[in-house]
């Protein structure tokens, strides 16, 4: 557990280093480039492999999301427009607008075009099935059983996603974890490990991060727990198991493991020794939920590993996350000891991620496995404010913008430093962002191809950044989804908010395709500034 002070001076420390964008271009370029300065405004080189039409569509579709009320209203506008227009002509708008600039097809099958056009330039790709569920969706008389042979299904969906991803070498696929259990459980999982670790501070007395043995005997007396001075130690030699008399945070979480709950006598909420009731823990029916889905992650994690294919885990709404980030940590216990097959999610906007960042890197160090992590900003922002507000507890996003990049760039230099032991994604179109990562190669003697740093943006965006990196030798992707239009709904929605939360690149993006459409159009080029060196 990191204090909130350490934590404020490490994120100063890391993101005053972080040049001006034109300070960035001059240090690192000779790393990038021996022969441009500007590749990533070289709208003809980006865009070699899109057709006119494309363009135009890409232009169009950039400019609706730039329309605040559009974006803010998308989803009931769609809701409206199935019930006015139906079903067949709303899907026909959305199939040849949003949904053929931001999705690769509804089938693992169909992507392949795509995924060969990107290998052409020098740009992987991963694979998502772009489905998504969320708490908001389901009541609590949804048929649980329904529910369940709808994440058997998934999994035959998944192992589909991973023999596409096969077919090219060094290949992703991403997976969420909502589509293999149900999102009440992940939610009831996150509120456990939640007051489990807020019960480690109600242990911690004094604020050293450790707990001495008088606190944890105080403690106990003033929560109920009724025992004897021996019964006390001996709780206590269970937890301290590397006997230097204290009980650290990673000491704390391993032992109050939320699968082992039922059996941790004196710390669950139906014990007869406790007055209170402690901790909350899955009954038999969650129990058995949790499971089922480990059950199919670890048969998805298995095949991925057998294919070589390395197996990403999106990140999530908060409510679901630290459930999600204890499974990530058990896949990567058993299947990332020699390769690095499953890869985590950290969300640079949400106000602990360095802390939660630090601490897994820790204990991948400790326990001698590979971690392997994508990094990005974060997608989540409105529905995470407004459940907030709704549930009263405080918002998790960062305060402003500027805070997210800082988050985001001390995030970025805490993964360099520990390469040893790390494989990561870049996931950004923030070009500010990527020189930085490029600079921070530089400077750890990072090699650009084998050194396990990769670049990532969504299908759709940024090609002008894409398309530079791959002809350049970096590792650079693009995450490809798919899936039923309907399904991938919820994913476009927040394709649009996100567009229009960084407006700013798009703007520049746009202003290099519309002057590629003139440029093949013979037309007069705007003589503006792209903007494409917006810090946003």
């Amino acid at each position: 557990v990191i204090p909130k002070a350490c934590l404020m001076l490490a994120l100063k420390r890391h993101c005053l280093r972080v040049p001006p964008i034109h300070t960035l271009r001059t240090s690192c370029w000779r790393y990038l480039s021996s022969t441009s300065s500007r590749a990533f405004d070289d709208g003809k080189a980006a865009f070699s492999s899109k057709t006119t039409p494309e363009l135009i569509r890409a232009s169009m579709v950039f400019s609706l999301c730039s329309m605040d009320s559009l974006v803010q209203n998308s989803g009931k506008l769609l809701e409206t427009s199935y019930k006015v227009f139906g079903t067949r002509l709303t899907n026909f708008v959305v199939r040849h607008t949003f949904f053929a600039q931001f999705v690769g097809g509804e089938t693992a099958d169909e992507i392949q075009p795509t995924m060969r056009k990107l290998r052409e330039n020098g740009v992987g790709s991963i694979l998502d099935f772009a489905a998504e569920a969320d708490l908001s969706s389901i009541t609590p008389q949804f048929d649980e059983e329904i529910e369940e042979i709808e994440c058997d299904r998934n999994v035959e969906i998944f192992l589909h996603c991973i023999d596409a991803a096969a077919t090219s070498p060094g290949g992703f696929a991403a997976l969420k974890v909502t589509a293999l259990g149900r999102p009440i459980l992940l939610e009831r999982m996150t509120n456990i490990i939640r007051a489990t670790r807020n019960l480690f501070k109600q242990f911690d007395r004094e604020n050293t991060r450790e707990i001495t043995f008088r606190e944890f005997s105080v403690t106990l007396e003033e929560l109920g727990i009724d025992l004897t001075n021996p019964e006390q130690k001996k709780l206590f030699d269970r937890f301290d198991k590397k006997k230097s008399g204290t009980i650290d945070a990673y000491e704390w979480t391993e032992y109050l493991r939320i699968e082992d709950l039922q059996v941790r006598a004196f710390f669950t909420e139906s014990h007869k020794k406790s007055q209170k009731g402690i901790l909350p823990h899955l009954n038999e029916k969650e129990l058995r939920m949790f499971e089922n889905m480990i059950a199919r992650l670890n048969k998805v994690a298995a095949y991925a590993a057998e294919k070589k294919v390395r197996l990403m885990i999106d990140a999530e709404q908060s409510y679901f996350q630290l459930a999600i980030d204890h499974t990530v940590t058990l896949l990567q216990r058993q299947f990332n000891k020699d390769f690095p097959v499953i890869f985590g999610t950290y969300q640079a906007y949400l106000k602990d991620i360095y802390k939660r960042l630090h601490a897994d890197i820790l204990r991948a160090r400790k326990e001698k496995f590979h971690f392997a992590c994508k990094l990005v900003r974060g997608a989540y922002m409105n529905s995470e404010r407004i459940r907030s507000q709704e549930k009263s507890y405080r918002d998790p996003i960062q305060d402003g913008i500027d805070d997210t990049h800082h988050s985001y760039h001390a995030c970025l230099e805490l993964l360099m430093e520990n390469i040893d032991i790390s494989d990561i994604m870049v996931a950004s179109h923030n070009q500010r962002s990527i020189l930085y990562a490029i600079e921070l190669m530089e400077r750890h003697g990072i090699d650009k191809k084998t050194g396990g740093v990769f670049f990532g943006q969504l299908l759709g965006m940024s090609d002008n950044v894409s398309f530079p990196l791959g002809h350049q030798g970096f590792n650079v992707f693009k995450y490809v989804p798919y899936g039923p239009i309907q399904e991938v709904i919820p994913y476009l929605i927040r394709r649009a908010e996100e567009n229009h939360s960084i407006a700013g690149i798009l703007k520049g993006e746009r202003f290099l395709i519309r002057n590629e459409i003139k440029r093949r159009l013979k037309l007069p080029h705007v003589k503006t500034s792209s903007g494409t060196n917006s810090s946003t």
